[in-house]
């Protein structure tokens, strides 16, 4: 399983690395809209609370840049490998199933790790500011891990649920309307109060909640949150309800190619 495992989550990498259109949606638009954003939309914010807010809007875009990687990316590769028959080939082989899901997953994550890392690293050329212990940002990373497994699960289920070249469509109308109604694209506090509470419970605007948190700490105060992502509670509640998402994932992965096997 080790070498399996090794051989998927290089090939999985390579799949986002080569191609143009996913080092462009999963990079090179969050940064772009950090850059439009920041230079555009946050004139009227007060002085003192422009760093923040600037920092708060790179968070946002590591989460929609993160989730674009685990619901389109993830989603896409596999309908693309099925559709070219590589699960028929692999059900004739002595290869371990879990071999093949767990090293995408790897592959992702390190990916995932890069796409942090660029639209940070813009983020903070342009100004964001972040006041965190070096225990806030270790208790951040996490969230940052979970915020893509729990988009890698909803990947897998759309992946294994709809055929042909409609994945990538229905993936990215779920990713951008999830994104849009739950406070990735817009502030917490200018969502209705039913937002409000659907932002509080999808896992992917629950993880961005938590590390805004975490990682803004004094600036926190200006994005005028009406509850507290840092309590144990809802921090327990984003990691248990993203890792539900992503095992479910897992499980639908592996009973939709079993099913295949059999056909």
């Amino acid at each position: 399983m080790k070498a399996e495992l090794i051989v998927f989550a290089s090939k999985q990498l390579k799949e986002y690395l080569r191609s143009p259109s996913s080092l462009f949606w999963t990079m090179g638009w969050p940064i772009f809209w950090v850059l439009i954003m920041i230079y555009v939309f946050l004139a009227g914010v007060p002085e003192p609370a422009l760093p923040y807010v600037r920092g708060s809007v790179t968070v946002s875009m590591i989460a929609f840049g993160l989730a674009t990687v685990g619901m389109v990316g993830l989603a896409s590769s596999i309908a693309h490998d099925r559709d070219g028959g590589l699960y028929l080939k692999l059900s004739s082989m002595p290869i371990s199933g879990w071999g093949e899901v767990l090293g995408r997953i790897l592959g992702s994550l390190i990916y995932g790790a890069v796409t942090l890392l660029a639209i940070l690293a813009i983020g903070v050329a342009v100004g964001s500011k972040f006041e965190a212990s070096t225990l806030n940002v270790l208790a951040s990373l996490p969230f940052f891990v979970v915020l893509l497994l729990s988009a890698s699960g909803i990947g897998l289920i759309i992946s294994n649920s709809v055929k042909g070249r409609a994945v990538e469509g229905i993936a990215v109308a779920l990713l951008v309307g999830g994104c849009s109604v739950s406070g990735v694209f817009a502030p917490y506090a200018s969502l209705p109060d039913y937002l409000k509470l659907f932002s509080k419970l999808y896992p992917i605007s629950a993880s961005m909640h938590v590390i805004n948190r975490l990682l803004l700490v004094k600036g926190f105060a200006w994005m005028h949150y009406d509850f507290d992502p840092s309590s144990p509670l809802y921090m327990a509640y984003t990691l248990a309800v993203s890792i539900g998402f992503f095992v479910a994932g897992i499980l639908f992965h592996k009973a939709m190619a079993r099913k295949r096997a059999l056909q």
